[in-house]
């Protein structure tokens, strides 16, 4: 103690000459409430540390020695949170050097020996907002120093980030929850990610625990029987008359008359059109007038021969007589060869003078046209006073008159399939307009060449024109309704058959077999090296068996050889058929009664 008594002694006359300046360095700063002296206040039993007391050897300012501390009533503790405000805590007694003189101070390192000068620094710690709510906070390190003492025992309290003070402890604490919920958002995107890959997998792995927990596949199973298989061929197309006529004019003419409407019942023979006449009413008055001056011609054509043939007679005769010389019986001679050829040249004209009339009159006739058939006006294109244009380069269309008591069914067939319809075949149509009615026909004609649509496409179809005659059509059908006709190439009766859907192509892998009983092969692959095979059921085994087909219809296929009757086979389900069974694979029918669709 007395050692101590010296010590400070010499610090307070080292300290006295400088008083001045102490003052006014102690002004500048931010002056903190002198220390407390120890006691049990509430605050030291919440585990708040005293600060140490200092060693010597420490560096003291002036300004600081010449504070004399003062005692205070200590403040309440936070309601809540059992903490007395950081400057109101309980502090030791340190003797001459209160304990705020550490308020700026920091460890250069982490811990110290004892009897080791501990250097402090008066910089603040470098504030990161990013890092920690507190960072923005005015002087942390003072805040760290008021409420925590200085440890150099342990390195784990050397990076705590700077506590708050009383009144900055509820904007740290609302700094404190917005930080969390800014780091909760940011990562809800990657947690929820996970949540959702999880549960996908977990829901996975229990489907595939449940298929895998039988080892035997379920189907249904009917047995073979003997039916009716009526092998079709399926086409679309349009109605159509048998008879049709497109009623187009020869001549371009404005119509000026029309007789008829559209649906009207026509006779034979009936004006339907009429064009405008005067042009061609001109031509044949042109043409009747060409002809009269060309008979004319002959006339006077043959009178100049008659005589041009009287003077070379004259001349003869004098020339017998040695009256006439040589020359001018030759003269005659040829003067009347060219009145002859007039004469026939003249006849010519009156021959082409003659076409022109008839052809003047044929034009005048074509203006009003007449019905070529009995039947019904089913189109009607124009109007009157439009033009009705000759139909030398294009067929310009005026009316179509059909005869409606004979129907036929315009079809395109597929190539596929054309090979397998002949003349006679019965068949079935539908027409969409028409429902729950079904019309009977029969193929009348089939075409020779291909109709090839959208060539060069990706839709390129090549079709054949087929025609099926309506042996009695209904009062209301009507020329280009849509109709579907179900053509009957071939009927089996009482034939062995299955569903369509009991039929599998397998190779020898796909069956899982070795394909050989007793030395003699069981599946004879095709040149692709494909099995058509049915699977037989017997005592809870599905064996493979291989089969020959026939023809087939929309549900049942015909089966030539490989099955008997009355054997049960396996139709359902599809998956079952086509991909997992194999060849003796152990299975269980299903007891439950297959939908019908």
């Amino acid at each position: 103690m007395a050692h101590g008594n010296a010590e400070d002694e010499r610090r307070a006359s080292q300290s006295s000459g400088r008083g001045l300046a102490a003052s006014s360095e102690g002004s500048a700063r931010a002056v903190d409430p002198p220390p407390r002296a120890k006691s049990a206040s509430p605050a030291g039993r919440c585990g708040v540390l005293e600060p140490n007391p200092p060693r010597s050897g420490h560096h003291r300012s002036e300004a600081d020695s010449s504070k004399p501390p003062d005692r205070q009533a200590p403040q309440a503790p936070i309601r809540g949170l059992g903490i007395a405000p950081a400057h109101r805590l309980p502090s030791v007694d340190l003797g001459a050097e209160p304990a705020h003189r550490y308020r700026h101070r920091q460890p250069s390192k982490p811990f110290h020996t004892q009897g080791e000068a501990a250097s402090t620094t008066e910089k603040s710690i470098p504030s990161d907002p990013s890092h920690h709510p507190f960072a923005d906070f005015e002087n942390p390190t003072s805040v760290y120093t008021r409420a925590t003492p200085k440890i150099r025992s342990f390195t784990i309290f050397r990076n705590l980030p700077a506590l708050p003070s009383y009144f900055e402890l509820p904007k740290v604490l609302c700094k404190w929850k917005a930080w969390n919920r800014e780091v909760i958002m940011r990562k809800r995107p990657v947690i929820l990610t996970v949540v959702g890959i999880a549960v996908i997998a977990a829901i996975v792995i229990g489907f595939s625990l449940k298929n895998r927990a039988s080892d035997e596949l379920t189907v249904e199973i009917e047995p073979v029987a003997r039916r009716t298989v009526t092998q079709t061929v399926n086409a679309t197309g349009k109605i159509q008359p048998v008879t049709q006529v497109n009623i187009s004019a020869d001549v371009s003419a404005k119509i000026t008359s029309l007789s008829v409407e559209e649906g009207d019942w026509v006779e034979k023979g009936q004006l339907l059109v009429e064009l405008d006449r005067e042009r061609y009413v001109a031509a044949l008055e042109s043409s009747e007038a060409n002809l009269r001056v060309a008979q004319a011609n002959v006339v006077l054509a043959r009178e100049n021969m008659i005589k041009a043939q009287k003077d070379h007679e004259r001349t003869s005769q004098l020339f017998e007589k040695n009256l006439e010389s040589q020359a001018t019986l030759d003269t005659t001679y040829a003067g009347a060869q060219v009145e002859k050829a007039r004469v026939e040249a003249a006849r010519d004209q009156v021959a082409q003078a003659q076409a022109s009339l008839k052809q003047a009159q044929d034009a005048l006739s074509k203006t009003s046209m007449y019905a070529p058939i009995s039947g019904t006006i089913s189109r009607l294109n124009k109007e009157v006073g439009e033009i009705a244009l000759g139909s030398q380069f294009q067929e310009d269309i005026i009316m179509e008159l059909s005869n409606l008591a004979g129907m036929e069914a315009l079809v395109d067939v597929d190539e596929n399939d054309i090979v397998l319809v002949a003349l006679n075949d019965s068949s079935e149509i539908e027409v969409d307009a028409l429902q729950d009615i079904r019309l009977a026909g029969e193929v009348t004609e089939i075409a020779s060449s291909a109709r090839i649509s959208a060539q060069g496409t990706t839709d390129q179809k090549t079709e054949f024109e087929v025609k099926i005659g309506i042996t009695d059509p209904a009062p209301s059908l009507r020329p280009g309704m849509t109709a579907s006709a179900d053509i009957v190439t071939d009927v089996h009766e009482d034939a062995v058959s299955v569903k369509i859907q009991c039929v599998a192509v397998r190779t020898l892998e796909q069956l899982g077999a070795t394909g050989e009983v007793e030395g003699e092969s069981r599946f004879e692959p095709d040149d692709e090296g494909f099995v058509q095979v049915v699977w037989v059921f017997s005592d809870g085994i599905a064996e493979a068996r291989q089969v020959t087909t026939g023809i087939q219809g929309d549900d049942f296929i015909e089966i030539l050889s490989g099955l008997d009757e009355g054997e049960q086979v396996v139709v359902g389900s599809y998956r079952a058929i086509s991909r997992d069974l194999t060849d003796g694979a152990a299975v269980t029918v299903n007891s439950e009664e297959p939908a019908k669709g």
